[in-house]
């Protein structure tokens, strides 16, 4: 593991569809909810997992992107 690297668990893509929630305020400090929806073809209902959090670092990268990590 490098310096900058302090993760315990590595990063990984996806894509599923997320509901993201918060106040308007400035971004650092800003609570925030997001609730990822997991569906598969075979499962009979959609599984929901809903997390509560705090913005620690804001980074302009120009898009309409939004980067999300659950550590500083």
């Amino acid at each position: 593991m490098n310096d900058l690297e302090r993760r315990r668990s590595p990063r990984f893509a996806l894509r599923q569809p997320v509901i993201l929630s918060y106040k308007n305020g400035d971004p650092v400090g800003r609570r925030v909810e997001v609730t990822i929806l997991l569906k598969q073809e075979t499962w009979p209902t959609a599984a929901r997992l809903h997390g509560i959090g705090k913005v620690v670092r804001a980074e302009e990268n120009g898009s309409a992107e939004f980067l999300i990590s659950d550590q500083p």
